[in-house]
């Protein structure tokens, strides 16, 4: 039941991040060209349900800002390769 739970939050959370790329992206607010949305989802979730399913704490504004600044900043390196 357990694993059951934790599969549905995940799922959540990513339907709910692919859904806010995919907007972002639509609206010009996506400065980089994100080929492979997956990772991006991943790397954006993973920080986030970490803190929350493992380490028991709600992530702050200033922790959500930083993941995302790293993961943008990651894939605008990756293109410039």
């Amino acid at each position: 039941a357990t694993v059951e739970m934790r599969d549905r939050l995940v799922a959540a959370g990513a339907a709910l991040t692919f859904d806010l790329v995919a907007t972002a992206r639509s609206e010009g607010r996506l400065a980089v060209d994100l080929d492979d949305d997956a990772a991006v989802v991943s790397m954006l979730c993973g920080p986030v349900l970490y803190a929350r399913l493992c380490q028991s704490r709600e992530p702050s504004d200033e922790m959500i800002e930083a993941v995302v600044d790293a993961v943008l900043l990651s894939t605008v390196s990756a293109q410039d390769d």
